[in-house]
């Protein structure tokens, strides 16, 4: 054998690669092969000379590589052919051959045709196509890491004890990275899209009440009579203006509901597009007579804005979300992870996507972001608890007489009695046609971006939130999740057994702070959390939480992301359009680094959203703050700080006599 069959491919440069194709090198190792197979194998060589002719071909397969046409497979085969069976190294090679050509494909397939898997379902059912029950609305639970240090509740400190030792606010402190409340509007959708603990069903048994998926369920619901009750049905695929499903939100600081009417708005936008553009001639404008056929239209228009639109979400949260958690958008930097990608492992598999996603108690208790509530937030919380228990007096409110009061607020907000379409925002009522208005909405969202969020801090949590956080560490007794001490198995954050609550208390922590839990070891997994050590800004760190909180949320990115088969697989120009694909896609190049939200503000509220305002391209960014990193940048030049003026509304004119009498216009022709 030359001496090219008898070592491993040497490694090719960069030079040798001509897109993704290797050339020179490659050539040259099948040209010796072939020389080889024209004078006829020797048998007399060892198993790992052939092996690195297979090797080389799923390393070619890996990277995109080599050229079919030097017909390197083949040989191989020819040589496997003539080698003799019946050995240990005939069958070594053969499950080698066997392994590569299995790895191929998908197993099992990816995905299926037919409309019945082009939609999303409304509670979440069908994500994953082998196991449609994942993930669905009224799950369990997952759980992600063993409980190794279990103690019993009796020997826990108590709630109220933990509140105010641990948690309670001591100082508001701006967040460091300037972060605004803009930023944790976002971040309670993507909460929302995935936790909903049905708390009238057995405690010891949590029912998590919507599905594992980002599919925007607070605007879509998460079941067919929450859908129902904000579509149109008119053959258009429109829902009623500015509407959502979820009233959790109505609960939360008005910047979080008014953000998530965007999605709502942008719904809207998209149906028309689609039915206007009809790239497949299938549907009519107007509507069908006929009801089924109608309401057929309606669905298939509907389904495909919704994939559209969450396709938005998920660009929002690539291009935005994690931008600010990772501090590209302080540096310019257009970078974003890309989850949705298709790749092998060294061996040849596909790395799996695509197939399903439980959220678990773990993440639940992680995505508790209560001590970077904003000041002007924390005022907002303060107004309402007082409106709904009649007291100032936070330490005197009891569970019993939180869950009665919120049971009466559920029980008045009932669909039937309540439709979305009636629900206030803000303290804004809607106008006659259902819709708020534009400068409403925008000043809930201009306030947002200007109002800077707290720090990630021990003892940083509003005194407000009291009775919330004695009820989570209650529930997180109840599910028995790992201790903090455990949490390791999901970030590799903790050194020698250190305690993350701990080592966030005090440089030296006293006497008494050492008594509440009496070992590290025994520090529960969601106070450990919110106690936990924070990170400083550096290069790579925006959110600035704890170390293991930091970590956990990059991972859930990517695992709900790459789970859902409908932002992955399923994401294609046949299911959202070709339209609709280049529409919820993110542009590296564009004025904010490629983010999207800019563009979703600009599109719903055009007059008060300028292309070039920080408060359009950076809202998760307080405007002094982006004002400074971006004169470090140096392109502080090419964006306005200041608020924006609302704009007099643009005037379409589409029909012939009105753009004859426009453009005969004095003041058009001045111009």
């Amino acid at each position: 054998f030359s001496d090219a069959i008898r070592t491993p491919p040497p490694a090719l440069s960069v030079e040798e690669e001509v897109d993704g194709v290797y050339h020179s090198a490659a050539a040259r190792f099948v040209n010796n092969f072939r020389a080889q197979l024209k004078r006829g194998l020797p048998f007399q060589l060892s198993l790992q000379n052939v092996l690195s002719i297979l090797d080389a071909i799923i390393a070619s397969k890996f990277t995109g590589g080599l050229d079919d046409r030097l017909y390197l497979l083949e040989h191989a085969l020819t040589f496997l052919s003539r080698y003799p069976p019946n050995t240990v190294t005939s069958k070594e090679l053969q499950d080698k051959v066997i392994s590569l050509l299995w790895y191929d494909l998908p197993h099992p397939p990816s995905s299926l045709v037919g409309s019945k898997y082009q939609f999303r379902n409304a509670d979440g059912s069908g994500t994953s196509i082998w196991h449609p029950e994942m993930g669905v609305a009224g799950s369990a639970y997952a759980r992600s890491v063993q409980t190794l240090h279990p103690l019993p509740a009796n020997q826990l400190p108590s709630p109220e004890l933990l509140f105010d030792t641990l948690l309670k606010r001591e100082k508001q402190i701006d967040h460091p990275a300037g972060l605004s409340s803009f930023f944790f509007a976002f971040a309670n959708l993507v909460i929302h899209s995935l936790f909903h603990t049905d708390h009238t069903t057995d405690p010891t048994q949590p029912i998590n009440r919507v599905s594992s998926y980002l599919d925007l369920s607070p605007v879509y619901g998460s079941n067919d009579e929450e859908l129902n009750s904000i579509r149109l049905n008119d053959g258009t695929g429109r829902i009623y203006p500015d509407t959502f499903a979820d009233s959790r939100l109505l609960h939360m600081p008005p910047s979080t509901p008014a953000l998530l009417i965007m999605y709502s708005r942008n719904h809207n936008y998209i149906v028309k597009k689609l039915l206007d553009i009809n790239e497949r001639g299938q549907w009519e404008n107007p509507p069908p007579e006929d009801e089924e056929m109608r309401q057929k239209q309606d669905d298939e228009i509907f389904g495909t804005a919704r994939l559209i639109n969450c396709g938005w979400f998920m660009s929002t949260i690539f291009g935005d979300y994690l931008a600010s958690i990772l501090g590209l958008v302080r540096e310019g930097n257009s970078w974003s992870l890309d989850p949705l990608s298709n790749f092998r492992e060294n061996s040849h598999e596909i790395v799996e996507r695509g197939s399903g996603n439980i959220v678990s108690v773990e993440f639940l208790a992680l995505y508790h972001f209560h001590s970077s509530i904003s000041a002007n937030d924390a005022a907002w919380a303060e107004k309402s608890f007082e409106r709904m228990f009649r007291t100032r007096d936070w330490d005197s409110i009891t569970v019993a007489q939180y869950k009665e009061t919120i049971n009466k607020m559920i029980e008045q907000e009932k669909p039937t009695d309540r439709p979305p379409n009636t629900w206030p925002v803000g303290g804004y009522q809607r106008q006659a046609d259902g819709s708020f208005r534009d400068e409403d909405l925008a000043k809930i969202l201009l306030d947002a971006s200007e109002n800077p969020a707290s720090a990630f801090k021990a003892r940083g949590t509003p005194h407000v939130m009291r009775i919330i956080e004695i009820m989570a560490i209650r529930q997180n007794r109840d599910w028995a999740p790992s201790k903090s001490g455990t949490q390791e198995k999901i970030s590799q954050t903790q050194q020698e057994g250190e305690s993350m609550a701990i080592v966030a208390l005090h440089p030296q922590p006293d006497h008494e702070t050492l008594r509440l839990y009496r070992h590290p070891d025994n520090i529960e997994l969601y106070v450990g959390l919110q106690a936990e050590d924070s990170k400083k800004v550096v290069p790579g760190a925006g959110l600035c939480p704890g170390f293991t909180m930091s970590r956990a949320i990059l991972a859930d990115a990517v695992a709900l992301v790459r789970g859902d088969r409908f932002l992955t697989n399923d994401f294609t120009a046949y299911n959202l359009t070709a339209w609709g694909i280049q529409d919820c896609s993110r542009d590296p190049r564009n004025s904010a680094n490629g983010g999207v939200l800019g563009k979703l503000l600009g599109r719903c509220l055009p007059n008060h959203f300028p292309v070039d305002s920080s408060y359009t391209n950076f809202p998760f960014i307080v405007p002094s703050k982006m004002k400074e990193f971006l004169t470090t940048v140096g392109t502080a030049g090419q964006y306005t700080f200041t608020r924006p003026v609302p704009t007099r509304p643009v005037v379409p004119v589409i029909k012939y006599q009105e753009v004859t009498a426009a453009l005969a216009s004095p003041g058009l022709a001045a111009t």
